[in-house]
This record gives structure tokens, sequence and C-alpha cells, in this order.
């Protein structure tokens, strides 16, 4: 019955050694937790198949969405604890366009105030 085992175990990743060391039990546990761990990254895969099909199709609807109503959600909402680094580095740089923005918006206003108080 335990040779029967054997090349199972070996497919698991249990070494020829720990294989023949291991009790009937011990080696029964390692296979089954071996066959949890590829059900959950086989979940896993299908999740994030799953999401990126959803996103495609939203990238899709945005281009022939007349009102361009579509929003597209960031890394960051989707998986917030994975990508708050990038989240703040993102934000940060959106402040600094945005006070860029604001500044050139100023100086032009600045001129074309000062220009047309000088032709007065």
């Amino acid at each position: 019955m335990l040779t029967d085992l054997y090349p199972v175990a070996l497919d698991c990743g249990i070494l020829p050694d720990e294989f023949w060391d291991s009790s009937y039990s011990e080696i029964l546990d390692r296979i089954e937790s071996h066959n949890r761990i590829e059900e959950r990254k086989k979940k896993e895969s299908i999740a994030a198949n799953y999401e990126l099909a959803a996103l495609i199709g939203l990238h899709v609807a945005k281009i022939f969405d007349e009102d361009k109503q579509v929003s597209i959600p960031m890394m960051w909402d989707m998986y917030p604890a994975l990508f708050a680094d990038e989240r703040a580095e993102y934000e940060e740089k959106q402040k600094k366009a945005l006070m860029a923005q604001y500044k050139a918006q100023m100086i032009d206003y600045s001129l074309r105030h000062n220009n047309h108080n000088k032709s007065k």
C-alpha cells in the first residue's frame, strides 16, 4: 500500500528519503497539503483570469461608450493592501501635476492681467 503512494508522493514534491522515513499518515498529510495548495493556486488563477476578463470588458466598453461614463478601477482599488505604496506615489504625482497646472494658470492670468493694465 505504501508503494502505491510513492509516485503520488514524488509528484507532490516529497523527496524519496523523506517518503521512506515518514509514516503513512505523515505522507497522507503532505499529499493532502499539496492538494489544498494546488486547489488554492487554481482558484487564484481562475479569479485573476476572471478579473482580467472583466477589466478588458471595461476597456472595450469605454472605447464604444459615447458618453465615456465607464470607470476603469485602478490596481489599488482592487488590491488595496498590495498596492498601497503605488497608490500613495500616484496620488503624490497627481498633486504635483495639479499644482503645476494651477501655477501655470496663475502665471498666465497674472501676465494677461498685467498686460491688460499696461494697455490702459
